[in-house]
């Protein structure tokens, strides 16, 4: 059996549960107005996902016997656009938590005012 569609189905399924966290999410952070006990298996589900999804990319193109060197090119224009995707996640994080060190959490309302 190849690995490609195993993969992919991991994917698929694991899609399944993506809307019912990320809408959980959203109602408890209305509700209380800032992170909450779903935030971060929404976010983190959808990196995990994302990556897989990347790797059965590559899978794919390997399973097709391609002779044009097309893994290569893709392996490394999907490994640099993963690798900044993780850096900005990881800079994100880097800033929220200096907010908090210094008592001056960004506030997405205020950012993104209409009032």
């Amino acid at each position: 059996m190849k690995t490609h569609p195993i993969v992919g189905l991991i994917v698929v399924c694991g899609l399944f549960f993506q809307p019912f966290l990320g809408i959980g999410h959203h109602v408890l952070f209305k509700r209380n107005g800032g992170p909450n006990v779903l935030t971060y298996p929404h976010i983190w589900w959808g990196r995990i996902l994302i990556t897989l999804g990347i790797a059965n990319g590559f899978l794919g193109l390997q399973l097709s016997d391609n002779t044009l060197g097309i893994e290569t090119a893709y392996a490394i224009v999907a490994g640099i656009i993963w690798a900044v995707w993780m850096g900005l996640a990881l800079l994100a994080y880097l800033r929220i938590r200096r907010a908090d060190n210094i008592a001056e959490k960004p506030s997405i309302r205020r950012i993104n005012s209409y009032e």
